[in-house]
């Protein structure tokens, strides 16, 4: 029995051995990832000639309303923290306010949005850059004049800190902590696209919805969120996702938080500063849905 014991205890100590190297190797892997500083191509912002300081401000406080920039960085600019729970670590939006002395240029800003570089050089952790590359440059500008007019706010945030699940999701694939390292550099944006309740526009609106949604709009569970999150909703007309729905059905979810049946959305998805789109922008992504190859939910 005593030898049985001991045979057990040494195939214990070596299991925890083995977690240990493996955790280290992912640890050590994932450091040299993000200290790692690339070289992207260099994009500039051309601003359009013929909007007025005015117009783009109130179009840059429109799309920083409806874009996603307010629910992870703060109404006031002031940042967040998005995830802050052991063991995925703490995942900081930064004070936009008081970190915009360092973006001296257009191109800084261009980099940090739609390719995930600080002006440092640095990769930006978990800023959803992938999901901005195609912002156009006459949005990007208006986003950029907006959170300059900002007054600078104080916020007491904890440094970004990547816990172990967050690097161990990001080595399976399964995590996009680093998107810098998942984005086509050489693509160069559109200077600006048409605006309407087309099919095009709202592709490019959609681009914000991948994130939690996927790439073919079928959702499921959402990679590296709290456990307490529900799963994303199946965007596609299948019949797992929104076949039912008309597109009134679509706005009273966008506008009011409600389910067709009545149900409650969590704010996990951000209807509240989504629902602040116009009618037609909401009728552009409705077309491109109703575009999109209908898909069984959790394909993403």
């Amino acid at each position: 029995m005593l030898r049985w014991l001991k045979w057990l205890a040494l195939a214990f100590a070596l299991f925890i051995a083995l977690v240990a190297l493996i955790f280290w190797y992912i640890y050590d892997v994932s450091d040299r990832a993000i200290e790692q500083r690339p070289a992207p191509a260099q994009r500039t912002i051309e601003f359009p000639d013929e909007a007025t300081h005015e117009s783009r401000l109130e179009r840059g406080a429109h799309l920083y309303q409806t874009r996603g920039c307010v629910d992870c960085h703060g109404v006031h600019g002031e940042g967040t923290v998005v995830i802050g729970e052991w063991p995925m670590g703490k995942l900081v939006a930064t004070n936009l306010t008081s970190a915009r002395s360092a973006y001296t240029s257009d191109t800084d800003w261009s980099r940090a949005v739609r390719q995930g570089i600080a002006p440092d050089g640095r990769k930006l952790l978990f800023m959803p850059s992938h999901e901005y590359t195609r912002t156009t440059d006459a949005d990007l500008s208006a986003i950029v004049a907006y959170i300059v007019s900002l007054p600078v706010t104080d916020s007491d945030l904890p440094p970004m800190s990547i816990g172990p699940l967050a690097r161990v999701l990001w080595w399976l694939g399964a995590f996009n902590l680093i998107p810098a390292d998942t984005i086509d550099h050489s693509y160069v944006a559109a200077s600006s696209i048409a605006a309407g309740p087309s099919t095009t526009y709202g592709n490019y609106l959609l681009d914000g919805c991948t994130g939690c949604h996927g790439t073919g709009l079928s959702g499921g569970p959402i990679p590296g969120a709290p456990p307490d999150w529900p799963t994303a909703t199946n965007l596609t007309m299948h019949e797992t996702g929104l076949a039912d729905w008309t597109f009134n059905d679509f706005v009273r979810a966008m506008r009011e938080g409600r389910r067709p049946d009545g149900s409650p959305i969590s704010k996990v998805m951000p209807w509240p500063s989504l629902g602040k789109m116009h009618d037609w922008e909401l009728r552009a992504i409705w077309s491109a849905l109703a575009a999109a190859p209908p898909r069984p939910s959790g394909q993403r």
